[in-house]
């Protein structure tokens, strides 16, 4: 019986450390996705830029 109890743990650990895999690729993704949208923000604001001095002359 402790023989599966012990079996039971080890893959109980095994799951652990791929959800703690997981939510690690999850919040590098996040970031990712973070360093994209501040990048596009940046293009826009060059963009608004542009057009307002051009419309100014």
């Amino acid at each position: 019986m402790s023989d599966s109890k012990g079996h039971i743990s080890y893959q109980l650990s095994v799951i652990s450390y791929q959800l703690s895999v997981i939510s690690y690729q999850l919040s590098v993704i996040s970031y990712q996705l973070s360093v994209i949208s501040y990048q596009l923000s940046v293009q826009l604001t060059k963009k608004l830029i542009a057009n307002i001095e051009r419309r100014l002359g």
